[in-house]
């Protein structure tokens, strides 16, 4: 998925894609802050979006865009694109989501509990999101440890490896040897056979930085919730 590491534009722009399976991207400049002052000060805002799915707080200086659900119900992203900084967020069925995986379909799907374990649901998932991965690689995710189920709130991370052309090349250029994504993810049921999925990943190059992609990354994935009127137990709201 790196084809040119003499490019760290080109590398951004490939890594980024990836992020979103292979959604096209525009790899823009801006003014990023100087400071985990300025991050904790500026960096925020509170985003709803306008078909009333979710909410969620953003860092201020993403490119946002609501979308059209694509044909894997992606409906929203958002990334400072210059880092490979990316959030998504799609609807999902539940009932694609087994059968996808070739998993049988009985009973009550709109209870996380009447799907599966959450591991096992974590994996579903994963396996799902690696098989969008731009330009059809194969990508091979791992599940962290931590896998957490509260009530209608799954919620997990993936580490995703980056196939690079030159080690050498990138450890002189980064700093590291090896390249890989790091993704907060957090579905929540509607209530009505479907559920909202967040992605939420940068680069381990820029992941561990004071003020930096990890920090962003957990503020906006925490945030994140559900928007809509609930009738007999049902969330409403356009898909």
């Amino acid at each position: 998925m790196l084809a040119d590491m003499d490019s760290r534009a080109g590398f951004l722009r490939t890594a980024a894609a990836a992020a979103i399976g292979g959604a096209a991207l525009v790899v823009c400049g801006g003014s990023q802050p100087s400071s985990a002052a300025e991050v904790a000060a500026t960096e925020f805002v509170d985003f709803e979006d306008s078909r009333g799915l979710f909410s969620c707080r953003i860092p201020k200086n993403f490119l946002r865009a609501e979308r059209a659900k694509d044909k894997r119900g992606t409906v929203f992203v958002a990334g400072d694109y210059s880092k490979a900084e990316v959030l998504s967020v799609q609807v999902v069925k539940t009932f694609d989501l087994l059968t996808d995986a070739g998993l049988p379909t009985i009973g009550d799907l709109t209870k996380w509990e009447n799907v599966g374990k959450p591991a096992a649901i974590a994996d579903l998932l994963k396996q799902r999101r690696d098989s969008d991965a731009a330009g059809g690689t194969p990508v091979e995710s791992v599940v962290l440890p931590g896998v957490t189920l509260d009530g209608d709130v799954l919620q997990f991370m993936l580490k995703s490896p980056i196939k690079v052309m030159r080690a050498d090349l990138l450890e002189k250029e980064q700093g590291v040897s090896e390249l890989y994504r790091n993704t907060y993810v957090k579905a929540i049921m509607r209530g009505d056979g479907s559920f909202l999925v967040v992605w939420a990943g940068a680069l381990n190059t820029d992941w561990d930085q004071e003020g930096g992609a990890k920090d962003r990354l957990k503020v906006a994935t925490d945030s994140f919730r559900l928007e809509g009127l609930i009738v007999d137990g049902v969330r409403l709201g356009a898909v």
